[in-house]
């Protein structure tokens, strides 16, 4: 668990965008890997992944009462979280891109905290993608969590 500068444990808030994230697994590695790095606060953005959570049994810890879609999902992770993070599995690398700027450009205040969209995490084409310019504490070290098999 990475402690910040202040000596408080990092609080991550971790979006989940699609059924296609929760049905191949991805999610709940994802959210088991930032729970190496600090406290993981889940939620579902959107609608379509709600009963693949429900079907998954992560419903206990990914936040499926909400309905809301992902950029006002991260909009209210922004009061409890030091970082956001958008996962997504998009058909391909570059309409998961696409989505990503998507949800970005609807954030009335985009730069309020770090936001990292984890795009196909276990694709061989996987990638870590800043959707502002905050650049999170402990960068590094959560990039290594995703590096580690």
């Amino acid at each position: 668990m990475l402690l910040l500068s202040n000596g408080v444990k990092m609080k991550i808030g971790l979006v989940i965008h699609g059924p296609e994230v929760i049905d191949s697994g991805e999610a709940k590695r994802v959210f088991d890997k930032l729970s190496c790095v600090g406290k993981v606060e889940a939620r579902l953005g959107g609608t379509m992944g709600k009963v693949a959570i429900l079907d998954a049994g992560l419903e206990n810890i990914i936040n499926i009462s909400q309905h809301q879609k992902p950029s006002a999902c991260i909009e209210s992770l922004f009061e409890t979280s030091d970082l956001v993070c958008l996962l997504n599995r998009g058909k391909t690398i570059e309409t998961g891109k696409v989505f990503g700027k998507m949800v970005a450009v609807r954030l009335r205040e985009p730069e309020i905290k770090p936001i990292i969209q984890i795009e196909s995490p276990e694709s061989t084409d996987g990638i870590l993608i800043p959707l502002n310019k905050k650049k999170p504490e402990n960068m590094e070290n959560i990039l290594r969590s995703f590096l580690k098999s």
